[in-house]
């Protein structure tokens, strides 16, 4: 198993209502970056993937996030796996829109299968600290 060193706290807690406002009317503008950064997870440790799918299934989805993450890092682009105040893990991958305060979430992997979705932009949300 691949396992990268990450610094989670360069994602913002997705839970915490008072600093975060969706910018209402946004359109996806990273979906370049975010199909980038899992094609980069994927060569990145091949032994986890089966074509779109990960190879321990719906258990691996954290596992999976982890990757895509750090690929995300190591292209110099901030973002994550969302998660509450208290740690635990969301579904949607947070990117940070370059130079600014937003967020752009995407829902990324079938929770039944363990198998990557079309990419499904859900808003753009932004900081406030």
């Amino acid at each position: 198993m691949c396992v990268p060193y990450l610094n989670q706290s360069l994602l913002p807690p997705a839970d915490d209502d008072t600093h975060w406002t969706q910018v209402i009317g946004a359109v996806p503008t990273l979906q370049r970056e975010v199909t980038q950064a899992i094609d980069d997870a994927k060569r990145m440790c091949p032994s986890a993937w089966n074509e779109d799918c990960l190879v321990g299934g719906p258990p691996e989805i954290d596992h999976g996030f982890t990757l895509i993450t750090a690929a995300l890092h190591s292209a110099s682009e901030k973002g994550g796996q969302g998660h509450r105040e208290d740690g635990s893990l969301m579904d949607f991958l947070a990117i940070q829109i370059p130079g600014t305060d937003k967020w752009e979430m995407w829902h990324l992997f079938g929770y039944g299968d363990g198998c990557l979705r079309p990419r499904k932009f859900d808003g753009t949300w932004e900081y406030h600290k």
